[in-house]
């Protein structure tokens, strides 16, 4: 019976363990921590301007596009009912984005920011083309400046810019859905040239790598970029690693996601369309000065001379709430972190949330399911309270 009394104690323990740090998790998101002066990163990097380029997967051969830093320029401030993101005209990157319903830890009066620019911190998300002549996250789009806010009764807002260059004219639509931390990426590209165009569309994040505030040495959460191909399953890919240029992950696939991941928030580049029999590329790169990027490359999108079409894209950068983003795609439920005690953290989380929808206060929540481990546990306990006795 001393076994018995044991094995209750450990497995309470640790159920309480668990309850305690979901309920943290759910109701006290951490803020990004500030860096100082960004470390040396160790091996070699890459050139920080250069472009992805497609490898024989997707059979395309395009230059790579070098130009210098990470400049500024006309913006348009998103404003929706749950959350605020600035687009710069360089690239169309999304360099701010702020979510309304979330605060930071340090001060509750300001709301919790995923993406941002600042020295030593930036997180972008960036989008272009890959091939001769074509608009990349380095090319100063015509963006009309200014607040675009989602009004009463509006259920979406569009945010449109145009780049053109001899070989094409291309148009980057962003469009916010009321209610929604998905945002749809329409690219349409119209092919101005005499000759045949292969455009690579890629998506991707430019991140710092530093870990946001509020680790503990006992429970740790991962940090990086994060891919899932139905062949790979989910794979993280540490920092650390990229820098020393021994990352592993899967390189080539039919399908999949790639997201950069953190305490509480992540973001992830998704497609629209079912998966196709077309090849996509999925890498990270070392920029140098504490910066990496991770992104995809999809097949090249052919246009005959006058043609055009359009390729679409779908960012998810929220929440880790499941019920939020279980049915956007295969996998991301996997991004939410339970530590080392995911076998007892998960479903303990999955009763704990499920107590939560019904009476709608964690600390109730968390009360009721005590006493349902407690009487899951009550044979044991009765045994133990006899053999005492």
């Amino acid at each position: 019976m001393d076994t018995q009394r044991l094995i209750a104690f450990v497995v309470f323990s640790f159920s309480l363990l668990m309850l305690w740090n979901a309920w943290q998790e759910y109701t006290h998101p951490k803020q990004a921590v500030v860096a100082g002066a960004p470390a040396a990163v160790k091996g070699q990097a890459a050139a920080p301007d250069a472009l992805p380029a497609p490898g024989q997967a997707l059979k395309g051969v395009p230059q790579p596009v070098e130009s210098a830093g990470v400049a500024k320029g006309a913006r348009a401030k998103v404003v929706t009912d749950v959350l605020t993101a600035d687009i710069d005209a360089n690239g169309g990157d999304i360099r701010e984005l702020v979510f309304t319903n979330y605060r930071e830890n340090e001060n509750e009066n300001a709301p919790f920011r995923l993406f941002e620019e600042k020295p030593g911190r930036n997180y972008f998300a960036q989008s272009g083309l890959i091939g001769q002549g074509l608009p990349n996250h380095k090319t100063l789009f015509v963006l009309q400046p200014g607040e675009y806010r989602l009004k009463d009764g509006q259920n979406q807002i569009k945010v449109s810019m145009t780049a053109t260059t001899p070989a094409a004219e291309v148009v980057k639509t962003y469009t916010f859905t009321r209610g929604s931390y998905v945002v749809d990426v329409d690219t349409r590209i119209k092919n101005l040239g005499q000759a045949a165009l292969d455009a690579y569309p890629y998506y991707q994040y430019l991140r710092n790598g530093q870990a946001p505030e509020g680790e503990s040495m006992m429970i740790q959460t991962f940090t990086g970029p994060a891919i899932y191909t139905e062949a790979g399953k989910y794979q993280k890919v540490k920092f650390d690693d990229i820098a020393k240029g021994k990352q592993d992950h899967v390189k080539e696939a039919k399908d999949g996601w790639i997201g950069m991941v953190q305490h509480h928030f992540f973001s992830t580049w998704l497609t629209r369309e079912p998966a196709d029999a077309s090849s996509r590329e999925f890498y990270t790169r070392s920029l140098g000065n504490g910066e990496y990027s991770a992104g995809m490359i999809m097949p090249a999108v052919k246009l005959a001379p006058g043609e055009e079409k359009t390729a679409s894209m779908r960012l998810y950068a929220g929440p880790q709430e499941l019920e939020k983003i279980k049915h956007l795609a295969s996998g991301l439920d996997l991004v939410v972190d339970y530590g080392w005690l995911t076998v007892l953290a998960y479903p303990i989380f999955v009763m704990l949330n499920w107590l939560h929808k019904l009476v709608q206060n964690w600390g109730t929540a968390i009360i009721l399911l005590t006493v349902l481990i407690k009487l899951a546990f009550y044979p044991l306990s009765a045994a133990s309270y006899k053999s005492m006795a």
